[in-house]
C-alpha cells in the first residue's frame, strides 16, 4: 500500500551492495592470491639462483683449492704421453724434462695445466664445466671471451666475482667467475711475464648447467600454484558463505521488518488497518483535497453498541470473533478504494474516498446498519448488535486528519447519546459543544486543585415545628468569567473525569468544619446532610473518608447524615459499608426515593434513618391524586418501618398543607428557604433563637 513505509527499494540497494561487495572481495582475494603466488615464484627463482651460484662457488673453491695444492708442490711431473706431452709454455723451465735414476723420462706439468685436465674431466663426468683464462695469454687456449674479458676489468676494479645466468649453446647455465691471484709459487711459471705477488692474473671461471634446478624449480612451483589454488578455491568458498549468509540476513531482516511493519500498521485480531495506517491514509487524502478542487473524502467512526455485554457474558473469545465478524461485514459494505481500520476495542473507522455528495456517506452508512442488524452466529450462540456511527465530511475544511477523526468521534458520541444504533453528521454545533465540554474540565480541573467551591446549604424543617433540624450541604461553583455554573452541568463531568471523589471529600470535610463553627457560635446542633455519589462507593474507602472527616473537623458521628441514591442501596457490596457507618453513628438517607430501581426489601435490609420523596413527586400533590397518593403511600410505609421522611422540593403552602396532613416529618423546599450560604444559615437560626 502506498501509505507504507516502502522498504523494496532499500532492501534491493543492500542486495545490490552485497553482490557488489562480494565481487570486490573476490576480485581483492584474487588480487591477493595472484600477488602471493607471483611473489613465491619470485623467490623460487631467486632461491634456483642462489643454489646455483652456491654450487658455482663450491666449484670454484674446489679448483682453487687443487690449484694451490699444486703451485705448493711445484707442479707434477708425470711420464710423457699424447695427452700429456711436454708443455712447451714452460721451455724456459730448466728442469722442465727429467730422467730418473732408473732411466724413466718424466714431464713437468704445471697446475694450470693439470687444472685444465682436472676441469675437462669433471666437465665430462659431472656436466659442469671450468675454465682459465688469462689477462696476459700464456697458452691461447686460455684467451677470454667477450663475457670473460668484461668480467676480468670488472676484478681490476674490485669486484670479486661475476656470474651470469645465459643459455649456452641451447641450455640454461649460470657463468661464474672468479679472480685468479698470483701466489709466491706461481711466480715460477709466471714470473717472467711480469706478475708479481698478489698480482691478478686471470681468473677461473665455473659454468653451471640449470636444468636440473629449473626442474627442481617447475615441481616447487606447481607445487605452490598448487596450493595456492586450493587457497583460492577455500577463498571463494568462504566468500561465497559469507556473501550467502549476508544474503540471508538481509532476506531475515527483510522478513522481520515486514512483521514489525505489519504490527505496526494492522490490527492483530482482525488483521485490517489500525489507527496510525488509517491516519497515514487519512492523511493522504487530506492532501489530495488541498491539491485538488471540489474533492470530498468523509471519515465514519463506528463503536458497537452493547459490545462490553456481550464480551463480559460471552467470554473475549466470542468477543474477539464478534469483532472479526464485524470488521469483515464493514469490508463488504465498501467499494475497493475505501479503508476500513479497527481502532481498538470495540471502535473502527471507514475513509470513503472520493465521495461525491453526503448521500454517499449516508449510504454506506445505512448499508452498515443494515448488515450489521443481521445475527452472528458465533459457534453455538446466536447474537445480535448493533451500531452508532459518527460521520464527518472533508466539505467542513479541515487542516489535519487528526481533525476530522475528531469530529467523527464527537459525532459518533451524540449518536450514542440519541439513542445508539444510528448514525450523526458532524456539525460545527458538534464542535463547538466539545470545545465548550473540554474548557470545562480543564477550568474544573484547576478549580478542585485549588478548591475554590462553594458550599451552600439547603434547611431541612421539621413540620411540627417549623424549625430547621438540619440542613443539607450543596456544592456551588462561581466561575469567574461564566459566573455562577449548575451544579447538573458540572457534576455529570466530575463524575465521568474521576474528580467527583476529590470534590465528595472536600465537600463532606468543609460541610463537618462548617457545623462545628456554627456549634461554637452557640447554635443548637445541626444534622449535616451530604451527598455521595456511587463513583465514590466504587473507588473509595468511604469508611476511612468519613472517619479522617470527623477527626480532623471534631464532629460526633450522629451529626452527620450520608444521603445515597437508590442505585447504590441495590449494589451487594454497599451493606456492609453502610450498616458499619450506621455502627458509628452515621445517620443515612435514601435521596430521590421513587425515582430509581431499588426494591422495597432494600428498605428492610439497609439502615436507613430518613426516606427523601423526589420532588417529582411532590410537585404535583395538590393536582395528580395519583401524585397524593403515592407520596401517602410513601409515607405510610416509611413509617411503619421507622424510617423518617423528608419531602424534597416544597414550593407551595398547599403543598405543605397536604405533607402535614400526611403526618411528614420533615420538608425543605423554596417555600422556606433555597440553598445559601453559611452566613444566611446563620440569619435563619438566629431567629429562631428570638
Amino acid at each position: 500500500m502506498g501509505v507504507l513505509t516502502d522498504n523494496s527499494d532499500r532492501f534491493n540497494k543492500i542486495r545490490i551492495s552485497v553482490y557488489r561487495y562480494t565481487i570486490a572481495a573476490i576480485i581483492l582475494w584474487t588480487i591477493i592470491i595472484a600477488g602471493s603466488l607471483a611473489w613465491s615464484m619470485i623467490h623460487e627463482r631467486q632461491d634456483t639462483r642462489k643454489l646455483a651460484k652456491m654450487e658455482a662457488r663450491i666449484h670454484f673453491n674446489k679448483d682453487q683449492a687443487f690449484r694451490s695444492w699444486a703451485a705448493l708442490n711445484g707442479g707434477v711431473y708425470v711420464t710423457p704421453t699424447e695427452k700429456t706431452p711436454p708443455n712447451p709454455y714452460l721451455r724456459h723451465i730448466k728442469d722442465r724434462d727429467i730422467k730418473t735414476v732408473s732411466g724413466k723420462s718424466l714431464t713437468l706439468i704445471n697446475p694450470a695445466y693439470m687444472l685444465r685436465q682436472v676441469m675437462e674431466l669433471y666437465s665430462e663426468l659431472y656436466g659442469v664445466k671450468g675454465r682459465l683464462t688469462s689477462l696476459k695469454v700464456l697458452n691461447p687456449v686460455n684467451t677470454p671471451d667477450e663475457w670473460e674479458q668484461s668480467a676480468l676489468n670488472a676484478f681490476e676494479r674490485g669486484e670479486e666475482e661475476v656470474f651470469e645466468f645465459t643459455d649456452r649453446n641451447g641450455e640454461a647455465s649460470l657463468r661464474f667467475m672468479r679472480p685468479l691471484v698470483t701466489e709466491e709459487q706461481c711466480l715460477k711459471c709466471h714470473g717472467f711475464q711480469g706478475y708479481k705477488g698478489g698480482d691478478i692474473r686471470g681468473g677461473i671461471e665455473v659454468t653451471v648447467p640449470l636444468k636440473p634446478y629449473l626442474a627442481i624449480e617447475r615441481e616447487t612451483v606447481n607445487a605452490i600454484m598448487l596450493t595456492h589454488g586450493i587457497f583460492w578455491f577455500m577463498g571463494l568458498l568462504v566468500i561465497g558463505f559469507v556473501s550467502s549468509q549476508s544474503k540471508k540476513r538481509v532476506l531475515e531482516r527483510k522478513r522481520a521488518e515486514k512483521q514489525l511493519e505489519h504490527k505496526a500498521f494492522y490490527d492483530q485480531l482482525t488483521n485490517f488497518p489500525n489507527r496510525i495506517l488509517f491516519l497515514k491514509h487519512l492523511e493522504q487524502e487530506t492532501e489530495r483535497l488541498k491539491g485538488e478542487d471540489n474533492y470530498m473524502f468523509a471519515v465514519l467512526f463506528i463503536d458497537l453498541d452493547r459490545f462490553k455485554v456481550i464480551n463480559d457474558s460471552l467470554g473475549h473469545l466470542i468477543g474477539d470473533q464478534l469483532l472479526v465478524t464485524v470488521a469483515q461485514r464493514l469490508e463488504a459494505c465498501i467499494r475497493p478504494d475505501d479503508v476500513v481500520a479497527r481502532f481498538g476495542g470495540d471502535e473502527f473507522a471507514v475513509l470513503l474516498k472520493n465521495s461525491k455528495d453526503i448521500s454517499d456517506a449516508t449510504y454506506i452508512a445505512d448499508r452498515i446498519q443494515r448488515e450489521l442488524m443481521s445475527p452472528f452466529n458465533l459457534g453455538k450462540h446466536e447474537v445480535f448488535s448493533t451500531a452508532s456511527i459518527g460521520i464527518a465530511l472533508s466539505a467542513t475544511g479541515y487542516d489535519t486528519e487528526e481533525d476530522i477523526l475528531r469530529d467523527a468521534d464527537s459525532a459518533m458520541y451524540r449518536a450514542k447519546a440519541h439513542g445508539r444504533a444510528r448514525y450523526e453528521l458532524f456539525d460545527i454545533q458538534m464542535y463547538n459543544s466539545a470545545m465548550k465540554l473540554l474548557q470545562l474540565e480543564a477550568d474544573l480541573r484547576r478549580t478542585v486543585e485549588r478548591e475554590d467551591f462553594m458550599v451552600h446549604y439547603q434547611p431541612v424543617v421539621s413540620l411540627k415545628s417549623g424549625r430547621i433540624e438540619g440542613v443539607e450541604a450543596l456544592i456551588r461553583w462561581q466561575h469567574p468569567q461564566r459566573g455562577m455554573i449548575s451544579p447538573v452541568e458540572f457534576i455529570p463531568l466530575a463524575e465521568e473525569t474521576g474528580l467527583i471523589s476529590t470534590i465528595g471529600e472536600w465537600i463532606l470535610r468543609a460541610a463537618c468544619e462548617q457545623n462545628m463553627a456554627w456549634q461554637a457560635l452557640g447554635y443548637q446542633p445541626l444534622l449535616m446532610k451530604v451527598n455521595f455519589s456511587t463513583s465514590q462507593f466504587y473507588h473509595q474507602d468511604i469508611l476511612e473518608v468519613v472517619k479522617r472527616a470527623l477527626r480532623e473537623s471534631g464532629m460526633s458521628a450522629r451529626f452527620l447524615d450520608i444521603e445515597i441514591t437508590e442505585s447504590i442501596a441495590t449494589e451487594d457490596h454497599s451493606i456492609p459499608v453502610l450498616n458499619e457507618l450506621s455502627d458509628m453513628g452515621v445517620q443515612i438517607s435514601i435521596d430521590d426515593f421513587g425515582t430509581g430501581y431499588s426494591s422495597l426489601g432494600s428498605l428492610k435490609r439497609l439502615p436507613f434513618d430518613t426516606l427523601k420523596i423526589d420532588k417529582s413527586f411532590v410537585r404535583d400533590i395538590t393536582v395528580d391524586p395519583n401524585a397524593g397518593a403515592i407520596v401517602e403511600a410513601i409515607i405510610a410505609m416509611a413509617h411503619s418501618l421507622k424510617i423518617k421522611v423528608v419531602a424534597e422540593g416544597v414550593e407551595m403552602e398547599k403543598q405543605l398543607t397536604f405533607l402535614r396532613t400526611q403526618n411528614c416529618d420533615m420538608m425543605q423546599g423554596y417555600l422556606f428557604s433555597p440553598a445559601v450560604p453559611a452566613w444566611k444559615i446563620e440569619e435563619l437560626l438566629e431567629k429562631e433563637r428570638s
